[in-house]
Protein backbone atom coordinates (compact mmCIF):
# COMPACT_ATOMS: atom_id res chain seq x y z
CA UNK A 1 0.00 0.00 0.00
CA UNK A 2 1.41 3.34 -1.02
CA UNK A 3 1.41 6.21 1.43
CA UNK A 4 1.39 9.71 0.04
CA UNK A 5 3.86 11.93 1.84
CA UNK A 6 1.92 14.68 3.54
CA UNK A 7 2.62 17.41 6.06
CA UNK A 8 1.83 15.04 8.95
CA UNK A 9 4.49 12.58 7.77
CA UNK A 10 7.02 15.37 7.49
CA UNK A 11 6.06 16.69 10.94
CA UNK A 12 6.43 13.18 12.40
CA UNK A 13 9.93 12.86 10.93
CA UNK A 14 10.85 16.26 12.34
CA UNK A 15 9.53 15.47 15.83
CA UNK A 16 11.30 12.09 15.87
CA UNK A 17 14.59 13.85 15.10
CA UNK A 18 14.00 16.60 17.67
CA UNK A 19 12.94 14.08 20.27
CA UNK A 20 16.11 12.05 19.76
CA UNK A 21 18.29 15.15 20.04
CA UNK A 22 16.47 16.31 23.16
CA UNK A 23 16.66 12.85 24.70
CA UNK A 24 20.45 12.78 24.19
CA UNK A 25 20.89 16.30 25.58
CA UNK A 26 18.77 15.52 28.64
CA UNK A 27 20.63 12.24 29.16
CA UNK A 28 23.99 14.03 29.00
CA UNK A 29 22.81 16.61 31.51
CA UNK A 30 21.55 13.95 33.93
CA UNK A 31 24.86 12.08 33.72
CA UNK A 32 26.75 15.29 34.44
CA UNK A 33 24.44 16.20 37.34
CA UNK A 34 25.06 12.78 38.89
CA UNK A 35 28.83 13.13 38.34
CA UNK A 36 29.00 10.04 36.17
CA UNK A 37 32.16 10.39 34.13
CA UNK A 38 30.41 8.84 31.12
CA UNK A 39 29.00 9.97 27.83
CA UNK A 40 25.44 9.16 26.80
CA UNK A 41 26.88 6.83 24.15
CA UNK A 42 29.06 4.99 26.70
CA UNK A 43 25.98 4.39 28.84
CA UNK A 44 24.33 2.89 25.76
CA UNK A 45 27.30 0.52 25.40
CA UNK A 46 27.08 -0.44 29.10
CA UNK A 47 23.37 -1.17 28.66
CA UNK A 48 23.98 -3.34 25.58
CA UNK A 49 26.70 -5.27 27.43
CA UNK A 50 24.36 -5.72 30.39
CA UNK A 51 21.93 -7.52 28.07
CA UNK A 52 24.58 -9.53 26.22
CA UNK A 53 28.21 -9.77 27.27
CA UNK A 54 31.12 -11.16 25.35
CA UNK A 55 30.37 -9.35 22.13
CA UNK A 56 32.90 -8.79 19.40
CA UNK A 57 33.55 -5.14 18.59
CA UNK A 58 31.78 -5.41 15.22
CA UNK A 59 28.67 -6.93 16.77
CA UNK A 60 28.64 -4.28 19.48
CA UNK A 61 28.99 -1.61 16.78
CA UNK A 62 26.00 -3.06 14.92
CA UNK A 63 23.87 -3.15 18.05
CA UNK A 64 24.83 0.44 18.91
CA UNK A 65 24.48 1.57 15.28
CA UNK A 66 27.95 3.10 15.29
CA UNK A 67 31.17 2.60 13.35
CA UNK A 68 33.61 0.03 14.78
CA UNK A 69 36.31 2.68 15.22
CA UNK A 70 33.90 4.83 17.25
CA UNK A 71 32.92 1.87 19.42
CA UNK A 72 36.59 0.99 19.89
CA UNK A 73 37.27 4.48 21.28
CA UNK A 74 34.21 4.23 23.54
CA UNK A 75 35.36 0.87 24.86
CA UNK A 76 38.85 2.34 25.41
CA UNK A 77 37.21 4.96 27.64
CA UNK A 78 35.21 2.31 29.49
CA UNK A 79 38.37 0.26 30.02
CA UNK A 80 40.20 3.31 31.42
CA UNK A 81 37.36 3.68 33.92
CA UNK A 82 37.54 -0.07 34.72
CA UNK A 83 33.94 -0.56 33.54
CA UNK A 84 34.64 -2.92 30.63
CA UNK A 85 37.39 -5.25 29.55
CA UNK A 86 38.48 -6.84 26.28
CA UNK A 87 39.30 -10.53 26.53
CA UNK A 88 40.78 -12.59 23.67
CA UNK A 89 38.29 -14.99 22.09
CA UNK A 90 39.38 -18.53 22.99
CA UNK A 91 38.42 -19.73 19.48
CA UNK A 92 39.98 -16.86 17.53
CA UNK A 93 42.83 -15.05 19.30
CA UNK A 94 42.65 -12.21 16.75
CA UNK A 95 39.21 -11.29 18.09
CA UNK A 96 38.53 -9.63 21.42
CA UNK A 97 35.29 -10.08 23.29
CA UNK A 98 33.99 -7.22 25.41
CA UNK A 99 32.68 -7.81 28.92
CA UNK A 100 31.54 -5.64 31.78
CA UNK A 101 33.76 -5.62 34.84
CA UNK A 102 32.29 -5.91 38.34
CA UNK A 103 32.47 -2.12 38.55
CA UNK A 104 30.70 -1.85 35.17
CA UNK A 105 27.87 -4.07 36.41
CA UNK A 106 27.69 -2.04 39.61
CA UNK A 107 27.57 1.23 37.63
CA UNK A 108 24.70 -0.12 35.51
CA UNK A 109 22.83 -1.06 38.67
CA UNK A 110 23.48 2.38 40.21
CA UNK A 111 21.98 4.02 37.14
CA UNK A 112 18.68 2.09 37.29
CA UNK A 113 16.89 4.69 39.49
CA UNK A 114 18.19 7.48 37.24
CA UNK A 115 16.96 5.65 34.13
CA UNK A 116 13.60 4.93 35.78
CA UNK A 117 13.14 8.62 36.65
CA UNK A 118 14.22 9.62 33.14
CA UNK A 119 11.63 7.27 31.60
CA UNK A 120 8.88 8.32 34.02
CA UNK A 121 9.52 11.98 33.21
CA UNK A 122 9.65 11.23 29.50
CA UNK A 123 6.35 9.30 29.44
CA UNK A 124 4.42 11.47 31.90
CA UNK A 125 0.84 11.85 30.66
CA UNK A 126 1.27 9.16 27.99
CA UNK A 127 -1.04 6.17 28.35
CA UNK A 128 0.00 2.56 27.84
CA UNK A 129 -2.27 2.43 24.77
CA UNK A 130 -0.60 5.54 23.30
CA UNK A 131 2.83 4.07 23.96
CA UNK A 132 1.87 0.80 22.27
CA UNK A 133 0.46 2.67 19.24
CA UNK A 134 3.59 4.79 18.93
CA UNK A 135 5.75 1.68 19.25
CA UNK A 136 3.79 -0.08 16.51
CA UNK A 137 4.14 2.92 14.17
CA UNK A 138 7.85 3.36 14.87
CA UNK A 139 8.47 -0.36 14.28
CA UNK A 140 6.74 -0.07 10.90
CA UNK A 141 8.84 2.97 9.99
CA UNK A 142 12.02 1.23 11.18
CA UNK A 143 11.20 -1.92 9.19
CA UNK A 144 10.43 0.15 6.08
CA UNK A 145 13.83 1.81 6.36
CA UNK A 146 15.63 -1.50 6.84
CA UNK A 147 13.83 -3.25 3.99
CA UNK A 148 14.88 -0.78 1.30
Amino acid sequence: MSHKVNSSSKELLKIIAYTWLTLRQRGKRLLAEQNYDLTFEQVTILQILEEEEGLQLGVLAEKADRESTTISRMVDGLEKRNLAIRIPDKYDKRQKLIYLTKLGKKRNEEMIPLLDKFLNDMFQGVSKKQTESALEILHKIFNNLNNR
